[in-house]
């Protein structure tokens, strides 16, 4: 995860229990608000190769 246009700061993220089959949580610390790049890489049961994607999102204090 990263703020968007900026590949040298990122920050870590946590997979949390969701409870729910399917739905997927997770937990971070962002260092500031603005706009966020998180990536997502899964190998998905039948895919020849991991499926990627990418969310980007507004963080607000």
């Amino acid at each position: 995860m990263a703020p968007e246009d900026m590949e040298t700061m990122t920050t870590s993220v946590e997979a949390t229990p969701s409870g729910t089959p399917g739905v997927y949580s997770f937990k971070t610390n962002l260092v500031m608000q603005g706009g966020w790049r998180f990536k997502l890489a899964a190998k998905v049961q039948g895919e020849p190769e991991t499926v990627q994607g990418e969310l980007v999102f507004k963080a607000t204090p």
